[in-house]
């Protein structure tokens, strides 16, 4: 025997009006949840389920309410994860940017004989470009002095050949030898006693490990003459032939490197990669080492634009830069300068000791009135 199935009574208009009605009513309550406040974002959980309406529901609506509800829960739980994060990123940057770098770190002044006293309101880090000589002897051929600020950054070059004395040596030395006899601790007791200076904080790249930072940004975008892309040919073949000569690379593999980085001309706004780069920094013998300085601190002026730019190329380069780097800087001093440097406009440019405070005798910078190159460092700096 068959049975019809009991049909499903029809519900009266009245009713259906109300729970349409009812319906309406809680969307409009989610999207007024939906615009809470940022205290109520951080610390609440919204109500899915609002009270008001306490009539039966449908078993079909209860249902969808009981599948939608986890993954409501879900979705706002990864929006305030992130929120929090974001929210935490921001307050970070604010103070790396706005409290003085020497609440992140603190070094002896006596150590350095850094007890000169100069004006506040710019920290002072040595960057040290090291290269080794066919002797095995390693050098500070690169000196800059950065001098960074809430959204500005000088760079001052150090140039090697200038006669100084050095802590615990006789007679007068070229300052790229304080390096070379006493490594980096030696140097800042030499730059800060002859200068007058005051730096406690140093960063040193090898010339193996600077090209690995600049490949690993992208590049360097520079105006390059056709004689500077001669040299720098010359000076890749260099660097490859000593690479070579000391095991680190393949004879076939370092030739066919070689013609891979071979410029045909020079332009502007040309691309460099990490071994160009070094042999554009290095190039001498076109003018003098007044030149070379100058094309320094334009690849650092070059990197700084590029990062100004791309910010993301400096957090994917952050790792490879740090491990490259030795320095005596823990990470927050390091975030602090970079956020101050990289905010303000063109880093402005000079080079130590200024023309007419001393005399050249062909191989090193004799005569040097120190006192003189201090003021023109500060009016420099602090103008």
């Amino acid at each position: 025997m068959y049975y019809d199935r009991p049909r499903k009574r029809k519900k009266p208009e009245e009713v259906l009006k109300r729970e349409e009605a009812a319906r309406e009513k809680r969307i409009e309550e989610k999207r007024r949840e939906e615009k809470f406040s940022l205290g109520r974002f951080f610390f609440e959980t919204p109500v899915h389920e609002p009270k008001g309406y306490q009539e039966e529901e449908d078993r079909e609506d209860r249902e969808d309410i009981g599948e939608n509800e986890p993954r409501e829960k879900k979705k706002h739980f990864l929006s305030k994860a992130c929120a929090l994060f974001l929210a935490g990123v921001f307050v970070l940057s604010l103070l790396l940017y706005f409290l003085p770098v020497g609440l992140f770190g603190s070094r002896s002044k006596d150590m350095y004989l850094a007890n000169n006293d100069l004006p506040s309101g710019y920290v002072h880090v040595l960057l040290v470009g090291v290269d080794v000589d066919s002797t095995g002897t390693s050098r500070s051929d690169t000196m800059i002095v950065a001098s960074v600020s809430r959204g500005d950054i000088k760079l001052t070059s150090l140039l090697r050949d200038t006669g100084v004395t050095i802590p615990g040596r006789s007679g007068k030395h070229r300052l790229n030898a304080a390096y070379a006899y006493g490594g980096i601790d030696l140097l800042l007791k030499t730059v800060n006693q002859n200068f007058g200076l005051n730096i406690t904080r140093y960063a040193i790249v090898d010339y193996d490990s600077f090209p690995k930072i600049i490949d690993k940004l992208g590049g360097v975008t520079l105006t390059v003459s056709d004689a500077e892309a001669n040299e720098i040919n010359d000076n890749v073949r260099g660097l490859l032939y000593m690479d070579v000569k000391n095991g680190k690379r393949e004879y076939d593999a370092g030739y066919q490197l070689y013609l891979d980085e071979i410029l045909k001309k020079g332009g502007e706004n040309l691309r460099l990669d990490g071994l160009q780069t070094l042999g554009y920094a290095r190039i001498r013998s076109l003018d003098s080492d007044y030149g070379r300085t100058n094309r320094q601190r334009k690849v650092l002026s070059a990197i700084l634009s590029q990062v100004k730019k791309h910010p993301l190329k400096l957090i994917s380069a952050a790792g490879t830069a740090l491990g490259e780097i030795d320095t005596n800087m823990n990470t927050l001093e390091i975030a602090s300068i970079a956020l101050k440097g990289i905010t303000g406009g063109v880093p402005e440019q000079t080079r130590l000791p200024a023309s007419g405070t001393y005399t050249d005798n062909g191989g090193m910078f004799e005569n040097v009135d120190f006192k003189a190159n201090l003021s023109r460092f500060l009016d420099f700096v602090y103008e």
